[in-house]
């Protein structure tokens, strides 16, 4: 049975940088992913980076209209979502290759496959049983799933799914009011698409501050962007290639090509099994911490 200093368990940005300074720092460390393709975590993988390249894309749409007014003939004929996504894939690839060069440098060890605690010492990979005397859970998160939004992958999709598109849809909602989904909406609306947005809360990204939110509405009504706040999805129905949702304070059903679930994330702590290290969490998945992050 191995043995190691430390267990990394999750090796997105947080994972894999404290990974890096324990290994430098003299310790025998372990990083641990579901699989390679998982290095990186979400930000590089269906997150931060991503988004911001197709962000990119979109705000030179945005401008072709005033360089118009400047002098400067943009004529823009047509746009391939498929030579976006392709684009994207080759910086992902490329920030992987220097994330896993960092990892071997620093003599970090990588193995992949489901954790799991078996007690305070021991940890199970797919099978695997590995010692450790410290571990840092650094799984982070993943969409949140609402029951009454069942994601199919096609006409409702999670915030991942945007990337895995090779078309535009004509019509889309997106359900949520935080960041990623003014995000995009801001993409999707770049591109000709009828963007409503579905917010559960009375305003646009409700953790700012109320006139951040109100700024936005203004520059989201200027791009056409139907914002419902204070409205709650009871239900959703795919019916001939169209999605029609129940919006309990709007009689008409929501038509549109698409919906966009960006409701928030969930903890991804729910197949660890904590508990026998003697690590609580509450009832939202949420690991309790001391101020000095220690379970």
């Amino acid at each position: 049975m191995k043995n190691y200093d430390v267990v990394v368990i999750g090796a997105g940005p947080a994972g894999y940088e404290a990974a890096l300074e324990l290994a430098k720092g003299g310790f025998k460390t372990l990083l641990v992913d579901k699989n390679k393709e998982k290095i990186g975590g979400t930000c590089l993988n269906e997150g931060c980076v991503p988004a911001k390249n197709y962000l990119q894309s979109a705000e030179f749409i945005s401008k072709s209209s005033y360089f118009k007014e400047c002098g400067l003939d943009v004529d823009i004929k047509s746009f391939d979502l498929g030579r976006l996504r392709e684009k994207t894939l080759l910086l992902k690839n490329e920030l992987h290759s220097g994330v896993f060069w960092l990892l071997e440098q620093a003599g970090v060890e990588l193995l992949y496959g489901n954790a799991s605690f078996v007690d305070a010492n021991t940890i199970d990979i797919s099978g695997e049983k590995i010692t450790f005397k410290r571990a840092i859970i650094a799984t982070g998160s993943k969409p949140k799933n609402l029951a009454e939004l069942p994601l199919d992958n096609k006409n409702i999709i999670p915030s991942s799914g945007v990337f895995e598109l090779t078309s535009l849809p004509s019509s889309i909602a997106i359900i949520g009011g935080g960041a990623i989904a003014c995000e995009f909406a801001t993409f999707f609306s770049s591109f000709g698409a009828k963007v409503t947005l579905i917010v559960r809360g009375s305003q646009l990204l409700s953790k700012e501050d109320e006139d951040i939110s109100k700024t936005l509405l203004r520059a989201f009504k200027k791009q056409n962007i139907t914002v419902l706040t204070s409205a709650v999805v009871q239900e959703a129905e795919v019916k001939n290639g169209e999605v029609e949702l129940f919006i309990k304070e709007i009689k008409e059903p929501i038509r549109c090509k698409m919906v966009l679930c960006a409701s928030g994330r969930t903890p991804f702590t729910d197949e660890l099994n904590h508990q026998k290290a003697g690590v609580e969490s509450d009832e939202r998945g949420y690991i309790k911490v001391s101020k000095s992050y220690v379970a």
